[in-house]
């Protein structure tokens, strides 16, 4: 007999009962997907308790008035009879709070426990805020968070070792003024893809769990930002041998610190194109007479020196040193920064001619060097009208 209705669909959602089956495995089996679903759902009304949305919104309105909520700059229906999920950056799921994403809202103060209440939190963005004070332990209680970014604001304290029993994909803490220890446990989890402590002050040395975690596993062919970012905070002792092989996807080699069991002098940093053609401009334009040189030509990333803008494979797209008493000529290394977008070398001392070998930086948007002294003639290839290179008073090069 067949299976399916012949004249309905051929869809196997559209399968007919058959016959040959008894009926208490029928029944199971029509029954048995509804009843995971009805279960799955009390289960989480249980987990979350029948009090969840009013606790959510309780613990919101404490996160409003802890960081100056009447002055952020959007609090759209925050604190009104609307649902909570048509608050400014609140989206919720069945009613309770799932993503809270606030960056770069003006938010000021600090984060308060009651943010811990948040129980379906799987989101939580408060990054290029003004907030202060420690990371409260009650953020590692959240049993379904999978991003946590709190980078660029200024908290201190320790990073509280209760984040690693979350079940973070994705955890960004840089750019803050952290202190104390790198807690092991942030190592610990299955999933995590991507840790970033740069730019604060943890000190002591690095926990060698790291060198078990997802984050430092790679493929020889994979490309890519790093995934794990330590570099700019006063970490000490020796980099854990496990993380030996794991270069291509840390910045570890920033670090400048020796392997454990290694002997011998700092990791050295590696030379690329982009290191290269930024210290022949150093060394044809009169560098050590800049007027602003941070951490050029030290071992410090270059997105570090002053001026100095790359993207996340640390190439460079924004070279920016107006006004900074640059003499000499242009060398024509710079043509080797290929992903360079804009070069800005207005208001100096500059002199000679525009190396022709600019006009074949193809990702060129911006180019600025009027103020300076410079000669010869512009290169073809490059539109002075979308530069300010008319403003030269200078003649186009002549095939």
């Amino acid at each position: 007999m067949a299976d399916y209705d012949p004249t309905g669909p051929t869809d196997p959602r559209w399968r007919l009962p058959d016959p040959r089956v008894p009926w208490p495995r029928l029944l199971a089996e029509t029954l048995l997907v509804p009843m995971a679903l009805v279960g799955l759902l009390a289960l989480a009304f249980v987990f979350r308790g029948g009090d969840q949305p009013e606790k959510d919104r309780a613990a919101l309105v404490a996160f409003y008035h802890a960081t100056d909520g009447d002055n952020w700059h959007v609090n759209s229906n925050w604190l009104s009879d609307e649902h909570i999920g048509a608050w400014y950056g609140v989206t919720t799921f069945l009613g309770d709070v799932q993503r809270l994403h606030l960056p770069n809202n003006g938010l000021r103060g600090q984060i308060p426990a009651e943010l811990g209440s948040l129980r379906t939190l799987s989101v939580l963005d408060l990054s290029e805020n003004d907030l202060s004070g420690p990371i409260p332990t009650e953020l590692g209680t959240f049993p379904l968070l999978e991003t946590l970014n709190l980078s660029h604001n200024s908290l201190s304290g320790s990073i509280p070792a209760e984040l690693g029993s979350l079940p973070l994909r994705g955890l960004n803490l840089s750019h803050n003024s952290l202190s104390g220890p790198i807690p092991a446990e942030l190592a610990s989890h299955p999933l995590q893809s991507v840790l970033d402590l740069r730019q604060n002050n943890l000190s002591g040395p690095i926990p060698a769990e790291l060198g078990a975690s997802p984050l430092v596993h790679w493929e020889p062919d994979e490309v890519g930002p790093p995934r794990l970012w330590l570099a700019r905070n006063e970490l000490s002792g020796c980099i854990p041998h496990s993380l030996r092989e794991s270069a291509m996807v840390t910045d570890l080699a920033w670090l400048g610190l020796p392997y454990c069991g290694v002997a011998g002098p700092p990791v050295p940093i590696p030379p690329t194109p982009d290191r290269e053609a930024l210290v022949a401009l150093y060394e044809a334009a009169g560098g050590p007479n800049w007027k602003r040189s941070t951490n050029w030509m030290t071992d410090a990333p270059i997105a570090w020196w002053h001026g100095v803008g790359t993207d996340g494979e640390g190439r460079v797209t924004y070279l920016e040193l107006r006004n900074n008493r640059l003499t000499g000529s242009i060398p024509v290394e710079l043509a080797s920064l290929k992903k360079l977008e804009i070069l800005i070398l207005e208001n100096n001392e500059l002199t000679g001619a525009i190396p022709f070998a600019l006009s074949y930086l193809r990702n060129l948007e911006i180019l600025y060097l009027s103020g300076n002294q410079l000669s010869g003639c512009i290169p073809l290839r490059l539109d002075a009208q979308t530069h300010d290179l008319a403003s030269l008073g200078l003649r186009d090069c002549k095939l």
